[in-house]
């Protein structure tokens, strides 16, 4: 696991903006609705899972962050899930092309809210990017040894290595 980064003020970026009180009531979304979405986007980050996602999260998401909503839910999950979650971290990402060209939705009245996630997600984006390329080349060579065996040649991880980039 990855050392946990901390603001200009020494605090965890995990924590900084838990029950601060700092979020702002807006006509459809209270601050302790704004508070609960952070904490919940704090949770499914560091545990690299978007079925961590609560209805009040993906209501934000879907509302307040430009997502579309994919039918429900169950569909949003399904979408960003496994190597997709990927996708799902760039959105918050100010280092990926999909914010800079997708970003509207930091500058409205969701702001307080909306920027801690892009913030949280921007520090920790790296870490994560790393643990989906690790997985993923996992299964790609976990996939080349069944091939590899289902025709009968010997897979032999010295020889393997010397191909890599």
């Amino acid at each position: 696991m990855e050392k946990t980064k901390r603001n200009k003020g020494g605090q965890s970026i995990l924590d900084a903006n838990q029950g601060s009180g700092k979020y702002s009531d807006t006509k459809f979304f209270t601050a302790k609705q704004k508070e609960r979405a952070y904490k919940c986007f704090i949770r499914v980050l560091k545990e690299r899972n978007i079925d961590k996602i609560d209805k009040n999260l993906y209501e934000h998401l879907i509302q307040h962050c430009g997502f579309i909503a994919h039918y429900n839910i169950h569909g949003f999950k399904a979408e960003y899930s496994g190597g997709d979650f990927r996708r799902f971290v760039e959105h918050f990402d100010r280092n990926s092309r999909v914010f800079a060209n997708w970003n509207h939705w930091i500058r409205e009245e969701y702001a307080d809210v909306n920027n801690d996630m892009v913030d949280l997600a921007t520090a920790m984006a790296p870490q994560i990017y790393a643990e989906l390329d690790a997985a993923e080349r996992a299964a790609e060579i976990q996939l080349c040894k069944a091939i590899a065996a289902k025709h009968g040649v010997n897979y032999s991880p010295l020889k393997w290595e010397a191909y890599r980039y």
